[in-house]
């Protein structure tokens, strides 16, 4: 999985996508999460030929007839041009023109995001075409539709070493040990045993300790249920 580089003055397109009349999610099929190929119709050919190697397309879906799903407009993917090749694909005539694309971010289909019509509205941008950003909100500058976008997908980003923002960077750093990354390096079934399972049992001894004796001093009560939230912390 190659990790890409993101700021949100890369925003520069949105895309409404659709699949099978909105009775699916589009794009969301197994081997999608990473990377994919982006369907035009022979009208949107040159929206598709004008996407930057640098520049992100958010992509938007109506669905209709999903079960489980309200019928409205989700945000689903932040995407970005793999290369300059425009593919035809004749086994898709209806949508033969395709890019490949890396996924920046992607929301999940059971909590895909939706924004109301006052904020960002999507009812501009035609059906398919790759439209600039500037016409989800005409009171907004880009700017602030490209910020206010990277908020919305704050954490759906995938792949990504680090997302920028103006001059702040925002790196993801996971510690998978215990504090100052102790541990980190141990197998699974060690950090489970060391990390986890003796932590609570001491915890659980502590609480039982606390509710058995019923002479304890408030002092000693409150400070056992601090060190006892804190490990539960």
């Amino acid at each position: 999985m190659t990790k890409y580089q993101f700021s949100a003055d890369q925003i520069q397109w949105v895309k409404n996508v659709k699949r099978a009349g909105g009775t699916a999610w589009a794009y969301f099929g197994e081997g999608m999460e990473w990377e994919f190929n982006l369907n035009f119709s022979d009208s949107q050919k040159l929206g598709a030929e004008n996407m930057g190697l640098n520049e992100v397309v958010l992509l938007f879906q109506r669905v209709d007839s999903v079960p489980g799903v309200v019928t409205q407009t989700y945000l689903t993917h932040l995407v970005k041009p793999l290369d300059n090749e425009l593919i035809y694909n004749a086994d898709t005539p209806l949508h033969p023109w395709e890019r490949r694309v890396a996924v920046i971010a992607r929301a999940d289909p059971r909590t895909s995001i939706y924004t109301h019509a006052d904020d960002l509205s999507f009812y501009k941008p035609n059906w398919g075409k790759v439209c600039p950003i500037q016409l989800l909100n005409d009171d907004l500058t880009v700017h602030q539709i490209q910020q206010r976008i990277v908020a919305l997908f704050q954490n759906c980003f995938c792949g990504l070493s680090e997302v920028y923002i103006n001059n702040i960077t925002l790196t993801k750093v996971e510690n998978t040990g215990a504090f100052l990354s102790v541990g980190s390096v141990l197998p699974e079934f060690l950090k489970f045993i060391l990390l986890i399972l003796l932590p609570a049992i001491v915890l659980l001894t502590g609480l039982s300790f606390i509710l058995s004796k019923a002479k304890l001093s408030k002092l000693t009560i409150v400070g056992a249920a601090f060190v006892i939230g804190g490990g539960m912390g």
